[in-house]
């Protein structure tokens, strides 16, 4: 960040200790800053990388891929793994990996369509979500920390969000498919407001 201090500010009222060496402390009434801006991406970026590092990413990815993980029923373990697998996915498509690829794809794609069936708390209590009408949102069945008391929804239900992402985008599922679901949990944590998830849905 670049400062600006005001040419009215004095800086030579005081110091204080900080782990780099002493700090000027300025007085004064205004102070600003500019930060430049970072577009935000999807994926992790792998340009540039050498050829070395790529070896070595390649040799990573392949052991992680092979390495099936449980996908547990609750909503934020549950999410996690999805999460988890969908980087690999990303990053295994990055480096046209295509046995690590499909070693992953052949697990996320149907666990994810487990998750966003809409209908699924119909026939199990886990690995799906339900509108709770006395909530005014969407609860995830077995769920953990809270989660069934709206807590923590935007980190629990941002894994899955970003692991159905990956999954489109990477060709391994339907968007129309995961839609429904997917566009309900966005709404539960993103929404400004609306009848079904009222603005005040967290409190």
């Amino acid at each position: 960040a670049t400062v600006e201090p005001d040419s009215k500010i004095d800086c030579h009222v005081a110091t204080f200790p900080t782990i780099d060496g002493p700090a000027p402390a300025c007085a004064g009434n205004a102070l600003s800053w500019s930060v430049a801006n970072v577009d935000p991406t999807l994926t992790l970026n792998l340009d540039g990388i050498t050829d070395t590092e790529r070896a070595a990413i390649t040799k990573a990815v392949d052991a992680e891929a092979a390495h099936a993980a449980d996908y547990p029923a609750d909503t934020y373990f549950g999410s996690k793994v999805l999460y988890r697998d969908a980087q690999l996915l990303a990053i295994a498509s990055a480096l046209h990996d295509k046995t690590a690829f499909d070693q992953v794809a052949a697990r996320l794609a149907p666990a994810l369509k487990t998750w966003t069936e809409p209908t699924g708390c119909a026939t199990r209590t886990d690995h799906c979500f339900v509108y709770a009408p006395d909530w005014s949102g969407v609860v995830g069945l077995t769920p953990s920390f809270g989660s069934d008391v709206f807590n923590d929804h935007y980190f629990h239900y941002g894994y899955l969000i970003f692991a159905a992402t990956i999954a489109v985008k990477e060709g391994i599922v339907d968007q129309s498919a995961v839609a429904p679901v997917i566009d309900a949990l966005v709404a539960d944590i993103a929404s400004p407001g609306t009848k079904q998830v009222p603005t005040t849905r967290a409190f």
